[in-house]
């Protein structure tokens, strides 16, 4: 067997965008990336090197609401108000969330303010109302930035005043996305995922080896080949999801990813772009049947019948083009 190599590296910068700024499901409009040949016994894919900015953000706009409701209970009895925190999106540590938190609580509208704290030994934060007339109930429903302040789905939290707050379930979360996984419809393969629990199009997962605002590198030490699926291929898809299946939203910032596809072919074959080399004698002779039947005006033809002369005259000179226009001849009409 003979390996052909292809290299494919494709910048963002050059992509048409179906997810805006966020630039992680894309399309690129190559033509003719991978043609279908039978002197081909398979095709593997696998991602040579990648280079991405990390400029998506640990609270971003799919974990960054908090919906709570205030009991108040005044003079003239007990209120049940709802409220809808958003926190701004943006890089966060523990201290600059509970800044934010707090601010966006008292801007809530309600006249309210509560304290949040950090318990440095667990990890956890610690809410409380700043007196003792109301009560905060945090929501499973609307909330979407339970794992990052860390509180379970199981059920409603309600926090009443104390003197040093109350814990909340489990250790705050501000690791963000740690893994990309790359996904293709055009390059998929046979690999598993735990999202879906069977086959899906992913090609490999890189690892989030940067801090924020710094280059993602990868450089793959072994290529993780996978056999492709489709063996003719006219576009490149690529969708980067994070290991929840998010898309990542990479802040209209460009990232590059370079592809190795390699052709497994007959041991005999020579990689060449002359036409001999990529036609069998019998193939060839069926197809040099068929134009001449179907295509007799095409600019090919006299260099077919001059073919035709010496049974064993090389017709090699026939070019790239020339070879086009015999591979687009439909199969159905190529008969053994």
């Amino acid at each position: 067997m003979t390996t052909l190599t292809k290299i494919i590296t494709m910048s963002s910068s050059n992509c048409e965008r179906l997810n805006g700024e966020f630039i992680s499901n894309v399309r690129f409009g190559f033509s003719h990336v991978l043609a279908a040949a039978n002197h081909i016994h398979y095709n593997t894919v696998s991602i040579q090197s990648a280079e991405i900015p990390h400029s998506f953000y640990n609270v971003d706009e799919i974990h960054n609401a908090i919906y709570y409701t205030l009991q108040d209970t005044g003079e003239f009895g007990t209120f049940y108000n709802n409220y809808t925190m958003t926190i701004s999106e943006g890089q966060y540590n523990a201290n600059t969330f509970i800044t934010a938190f707090q601010t966006q609580f008292a801007a809530g509208g309600h006249g309210k303010t509560c304290v949040m704290t950090l318990d440095k030994i667990s990890g956890k934060f610690l809410l409380s109302p700043s007196d003792s007339t109301f009560t905060i109930k945090i929501y499973t429903d609307g909330t979407s930035a339970f794992r990052i302040i860390g509180l379970d789905t199981a059920s409603d939290h309600t926090f009443s005043y104390s003197a040093t707050g109350t814990s909340f379930t489990y250790p705050c979360n501000f690791l963000g996305i740690t893994k990309l996984k790359v996904f293709s419809d055009a390059l998929a393969c046979d690999n598993l995922d735990s999202s879906a629990l069977g086959e899906t199009n992913l090609i490999d997962s890189i690892t989030v080896n940067a801090p924020a605002y710094g280059l993602i590198k990868f450089n793959a030490s072994q290529h993780n080949e996978c056999i492709m699926k489709h063996r003719k291929i006219d576009n490149i898809d690529v969708q980067i999801r994070d290991e929840r299946n998010n898309y990542v939203d990479f802040n209209n910032q460009d990232w590059s990813i370079t592809f190795t596809i390699n052709s497994v072919t007959d041991e005999d074959f020579k990689p060449t772009k002359e036409f001999g080399a990529l036609l069998s004698l019998q193939q060839r002779a069926q197809m040099i049947a068929k134009l001449k039947e179907d295509h007799k005006d095409a600019r090919v033809m006299p260099k077919l019948k001059e073919a035709d002369e010496e049974y064993e005259e090389d017709i090699s000179e026939l070019s790239d083009d020339d070879l086009e226009l015999i591979l687009e001849v439909p199969d159905k009409r190529i008969e053994k």
